[in-house]
C-alpha cells in the first residue's frame, strides 16, 4: 500500500483557515513519491503548488500527473549537499512557499551500514536545506514497510513544516525477522537491529525541538 492517510480533511482545514498548503515531495518518480503527488495534484484549489523532486526526469511522462499545470519539477540528488544547497538557492521563490514536506526518497543497498548512512543523508540534506529558506509546518516521512523488520541483512525509500507524518511499516516492530506475535503495539520495542528507520526517527525526535516543527509518524 503506498498511502494510508487521507489528507484531504487536513488540506481542506487549511484551505478554511486561509493557510496554505505547499508540499514538497521526495522521491516523486518512485512508487510512494507518485502516489502522493497524484493525490495532492487532485485538489488544486487547496494545494495551488506541488513541487516534486527526484534524481532525473527519466520518468516523469510515465508519471500520472506529467501534465498538471500546478506541479513543478525539478531534478536534484539528495545524496549530494552541495546540490541540494544549491539547487534550492537558485529556485529561493518556489522553495520558500513550501509548507510540507513529503520524503518518499529511498535508496537500497546491500549492507544497513550503507543504507542508514544513505538514506539519513538523503534526509537530512532535504530537510537542513529547506530549514535555510522556509519555516517548515509538517513534514511527512513514507518510508514503505522496512521499520517494522522485513528489511533483510544483504537485500534488495513557509510556515507550515510543524507536524511530521512519517509511515515506516511493519520492520519496524521485526517482522522480516520471522514469527511475531499480532497484533503489532505502538509500544512494542524495538528489535535489536540496525535499521535506517530508527535512525530517522531518531533524527526527527531530536531536530523538531530545534526546528520548530512537530512531527507523527504513521506505521
Amino acid at each position: 500500500m503506498s498511502l494510508i492517510f487521507d489528507y484531504f480533511e487536513l488540506i481542506s482545514a487549511l484551505a478554511d483557515q486561509g493557510k496554505p498548503f505547499i508540499p514538497v515531495v521526495t522521491g516523486a518518480t518512485g512508487i510512494n513519491g507518485n502516489a502522493m503527488v497524484s493525490y495532492l495534484s487532485h485538489f488544486p484549489q487547496q494545494v495551488p503548488l506541488i513541487i516534486a523532486l527526484s534524481t532525473s526526469t527519466k520518468s516523469i511522462t510515465e508519471s500520472d500527473w506529467c501534465d498538471c499545470p500546478h506541479v513543478r519539477h525539478l531534478a536534484l540528488d539528495l545524496l549530494n549537499e552541495d546540490d541540494v544547497s544549491e539547487k534550492i538557492e537558485a529556485h529561493k521563490n518556489l522553495f520558500m512557499q513550501a509548507t510540507h514536506l513529503f520524503h518518499t526518497a529511498y535508496v537500497e543497498k546491500l549492507s544497513a551500514d550503507e543504507m542508514i548512512q544513505k538514506n539519513m543523508t538523503m534526509l537530512k540534506n532535504i530537510v537542513e536545506g529547506l530549514e535555510k529558506v522556509t519555516k517548515l509546518d509538517h513534514i511527512a516521512l513514507i518510508d514503505g514497510t522496512l521499520h517494522l523488520g522485513i528489511y533483510e541483512e544483504g537485500g534488495g525509500g513557509s510556515e507550515l513544516i510543524s507536524d511530521l507524518m512519517s509511515k515506516l511499516g511493519d520492520k519496524y516492530y521485526g517482522s522480516h525477522l520471522g514469527p511475531h506475535k499480532t497484533p503489532y503495539r505502538e509500544e512494542d520495542p524495538r528489535p535489536d537491529i540496525d535499521l535506517f528507520y530508527y535512525n530517522q526517527e531518531d533524527y526527527l525526535k531530536a531536530r523538531h525541538k530545534l526546528a520548530g516543527w512537530t512531527y507523527s509518524i504513521l506505521r
